[in-house]
Order: structure tokens, then sequence, then C-alpha cells
């Protein structure tokens, strides 16, 4: 049945109130997609401070549409995509990794772990239709509640 995962799981609201979220949306996946859901579950569960860092982005900047990243291919932790726009052709696309304890850094650092940050982008134009292909993309690492902070002054 292991059918391909997509790049991304798209984190709403309301899911992330709730701790199963990702064993949640794995189940919709086997359900659109006919995937396994312990494939997806594998693929785009949370460690340490993860969930948490969506919520607080999702409670504090409620014009993020912020999407969990599918984690053996190398496009970060998470991608955020502004929505305030109703324009997909002005919106860019944030590739975000976390690292505990460390300041935050756009564009330097986290080469393997953001290597298909621009594919993650093409993915979210073509399944997802939030930005254009050829979207703006900034690679940001740093501490979770720090860029939970740097997504607030975008």
């Amino acid at each position: 049945m292991s059918r391909t995962l997509p790049w991304f799981l798209r984190l709403p609201h309301r899911a992330v109130a709730r701790r199963d979220v990702i064993e949640r949306l794995s189940h919709e996946l086997h359900r659109a997609r006919r995937v396994d859901p312990g494939d997806a579950v594998h693929a785009f569960g949370f460690k340490c401070d993860e969930l948490a860092f969506a919520r607080e982005v999702l409670a504090r900047h409620p014009r993020y549409w912020i999407y969990r990243t599918h984690q053996q291919r190398r496009c970060g932790d998470f991608a955020a995509v502004d929505m305030s726009s109703p324009d997909p052709a002005r919106r860019a696309v944030r590739v975000l990794e976390l690292k505990r304890d460390e300041a935050v850094r756009v564009d330097r650092g986290a080469g393997l772990q953001m290597a298909q940050a621009d594919a993650l982008c093409a993915a979210l134009a073509a399944e997802a239709g939030v930005v254009l292909v050829g979207a703006a993309v900034a690679r940001v690492t740093g501490d979770g509640r720090a860029l939970a902070a740097w997504l607030g002054g975008r």
C-alpha cells in the first residue's frame, strides 16, 4: 500500500490543539492518497519542542499557514507561508529548521537539512497552490521561540 508521501502536511490551528495531530492527519492522508498511516507518522512526527513551536506560531501569527515537512526529504522542519496577501505571487516561503538555543540565522547554515527547500517550494506551488513556482524562499534556523518572534516581524 505504500504510495509516495507528500512533501508536507498543513497544520491547521484546530489540529495542533491535539497531541495526536500527526496521527489524525496521517489517517486523513491514508483516505485521500492511500498511503500507510504508519509511514506518514514516521515521516511527519514531532520531536522535542516542535509541536509547541507550531502551536505558538499559529496562535501568535494567524496570518501564517504552517506546514510540517517530510523529515527525510531535507527540507527543514516546517514551512511558513504568510497568507495575508490574496495573491499567491506576492507570498514567500520561509523554510524553518529548529535549533535549540540558537539565534535566528537567515540563509546561513543548516545546508544539508535544507538542501531541498526549493523542491519543497515547488511542491507547495503544485500541490497546495499557496505560492507560485519560483517563489522566494528564505532558509531560517534558530530556537523555536526566537523563530516565532522573528516571524512576527516579517
